[in-house]
């Protein structure tokens, strides 16, 4: 049985235009996931909840 989307893909989308499509999406999915860590980060920060990490001690 074959999947929705990629069915949906191969009829809709030309062969050769769909790595592009791939690529794309992916780097805008790369760059909203960046975003959304960087938000969770400032809003930990903002709440208290994140503190900057300090070395640990060397152990002799």
């Amino acid at each position: 049985m074959e999947d929705s989307y990629v069915g949906l893909v191969a009829k809709r989308i030309p062969a050769t235009r769909r790595g592009r499509l791939f690529g794309i999406s992916s780097a805008i999915g790369g760059v909203i996931g960046v975003a959304g860590a960087m938000a969770a980060l400032l809003a930990g920060a903002t709440a208290g909840w994140v503190t900057a990490a300090e070395p640990h001690a060397r152990q002799a």
